[in-house]
């Protein structure tokens, strides 16, 4: 019997997740009317900035996760702002602004192996 609950809680716990991701699918698109695929490397940011804050830097957790909340909303608002804001007064199409995604995602993930692992790169 506890197998099947923990099957179940597993389950719960993915769907939620699904969900999660699609909620933020749907508020991105609703206000930029552009699909953001990126956004799952600014919650990587994100993560790894809790993961200084917490752990390295040993901030208590709950100002940690303040702090990154506000992080967030800065990285999001300067990705908006330093490109997609550029390519949307270009009238850039949809194939623009995937490449641009791509080329950012990646650049995201570079400076963030640096931040952390600066002997990596």
């Amino acid at each position: 019997m506890s197998l099947v609950l923990q099957l179940l809680m597993n389950g719960l716990i993915a769907g939620a997740i699904y969900a999660l991701v699609a909620s933020g699918f749907s508020l991105i698109y609703s206000t930029n009317k552009f699909v953001h695929f990126a956004h799952g490397s600014a919650v990587a940011v994100s993560a790894y900035f809790l993961y200084l804050l917490f752990s390295m830097l040993g901030l208590e957790f709950f100002l940690s996760i303040f702090l990154v909340v506000l992080f967030a909303g800065a990285f999001g608002l300067l990705m908006d702002k330093a490109v997609y804001s550029q390519l949307r007064k270009r009238k850039a199409s949809g194939l623009i602004l995937l490449i641009a995604r791509a080329l950012l995602k990646v650049r995201v993930f570079v400076c963030k192996g640096a931040f952390l692992c600066p002997n990596s790169v």
